[in-house]
C-alpha cells in the first residue's frame, strides 16, 4: 500500500505535465553526444574531471532512447525508486517509527528545495541515480548495526563510493550519518561519540 501511495505522488507532483517537457540546458549537449557519438563517448568525456560519472552516463544512455519524452518517463521512475529508497533507509533508521519514515520518504519525494526535475538526461545521471546510492549506503549503515554482519557494513561503505564518487555534490551531506549515529547510541555523550566515531570512520 506505501509502495502504490508513493508511486501515486511520484504521478501527481512530477507526471501530469510530462508530455509537455523536453530536453533543457545541458541535456542537449549530452543527447547530442549519445545521437551522434555514441554512449561510450561518456567516458573519455568525463574522464579528466568525474571518471566515475562517465560509466552511468554511458549504461543509461544505452538503454533509453534519445527522446524528450523517453528521458521524462525514465525521471519518473527514478523519482519513484528515490521515495522507495527513502522509505526503506528510514525504515532502518527509525525501525519503531514507521509512520514517521514513511512521511519523511514522501518528503522527500517531493522536497521542494530541488527545482531541477525537468532537466532529465543531465540530472538523472549527475545526481539522482548517485544519490539513491548513497540513500541506501545510509539504510545499510543502520541495518548493520542490528544484523551486526560485516556484509551489511561492506554493502555500505561500496554504495557509498557509488553515490561520492561519480559526482562531488553529496559529500557534504555525510556527517549526517554521524548525527544519525549519535541520536542511535544510548548512554551518555561521552559514549555516544564514542561509539559514533568507532562506526564512522570507514565511512
Amino acid at each position: 500500500r506505501q509502495i502504490l501511495l508513493i508511486a501515486v505522488v511520484t504521478v501527481i507532483a512530477y507526471g501530469l505535465l510530462l508530455p509537455l517537457t523536453g530536453f533543457y540546458w545541458d541535456d542537449w549537449p549530452f543527447a547530442w553526444i549519445a545521437k551522434f557519438l555514441g554512449p561510450a563517448e561518456f567516458i573519455p568525456a568525463f574522464m579528466p574531471f568525474r571518471p566515475f560519472l562517465g560509466p552511468i552516463f554511458y549504461f543509461t544512455t544505452s538503454l533509453i532512447p534519445t527522446h524528450p519524452l523517453a528521458w521524462q518517463v525514465f525521471a519518473l521512475v527514478i523519482r519513484f525508486l528515490i521515495g522507495v529508497a527513502a522509505w526503506w533507509t528510514f525504515s532502518q533508521i527509525f525501525p519503531n517509527r514507521k509512520t514517521l519514515a514513511f512521511l519523511a520518504a514522501l518528503l522527500m519525494l517531493v522536497f521542494p528545495g530541488y527545482s531541477q526535475h525537468r532537466v532529465a538526461l543531465t540530472h538523472i545521471n549527475q545526481e539522482l541515480i548517485p544519490f539513491i546510492f548513497y540513500l541506501l549506503s545510509f539504510g545499510f549503515t543502520f541495518k548493520a548495526l542490528r544484523t551486526q554482519r560485516i556484509t551489511d557494513t561492506i554493502i555500505a561503505l561500496l554504495l557509498q563510493i557509488c553515490g561520492i564518487f561519480p559526482t562531488e555534490y553529496f559529500f557534504g551531506i555525510e556527517g549526517i550519518r554521524f548525527l544519525l549515529l549519535l541520536s542511535f547510541f544510548p548512554g551518555n555523550a561521552i559514549q555516544r561519540i564514542t561509539k559514533s566515531l568507532k562506526v564512522w570512520l570507514p565511512y
